[in-house]
């Protein structure tokens, strides 16, 4: 195993010997050999960290989504539609004041009622049209 290590060694490093010295080969430092189509491995001088950090955002921008999905929650299921429009509208103040992340916070919850109030109003509308429908039926069958 030691052969096979030394080979690879061999192939790749190239001994160099430290200038103006005649000292052993025991003392003889090890550097990479430039191969084709490779650079030398540079170094770089340490680059001097600055204490103040400046962070550049974006600024965010608005989207109307909570406040639609907020006034098709007011039509389908008004309870959870108007704390849906309540949580877009202040949201949408938020925004206009720069407090992102009570904005973002605010929308979230107005994501929730609305599509709250949008699944539980087909729910409701489906029951309310589709059980009279059902019983007409069931009646006109058995006459």
């Amino acid at each position: 195993f030691k052969e096979i290590v030394h080979g690879i060694v061999a192939i790749y490093l190239k001994p160099v010997e430290q200038p103006g010295s005649n000292q052993p080969e025991a003392q003889i430092t090890m550097q990479p050999l430039a191969q084709p189509g490779m650079q030398a491995p540079m170094t770089q001088a340490p680059m001097m960290q600055s204490p103040y950090v400046q962070v550049m955002t974006a600024e965010q921008r608005w989207s109307w989504c909570p406040l639609v999905t907020a006034v098709f929650g007011v039509i389908c299921f008004w309870p959870c539609g108007i704390v849906a429009l309540l949580a877009a509208t202040t949201s949408y103040t938020d925004h206009k004041v720069k407090d992102f992340s009570r904005s973002n916070n605010k929308r979230s919850i107005a994501y929730g009622f609305g599509i709250t109030a949008i699944v539980f109003g087909v729910i409701l509308w489906i029951t309310a049209f589709a059980v009279p429908i059902a019983i007409i039926v069931s009646i006109a069958n058995n006459y």
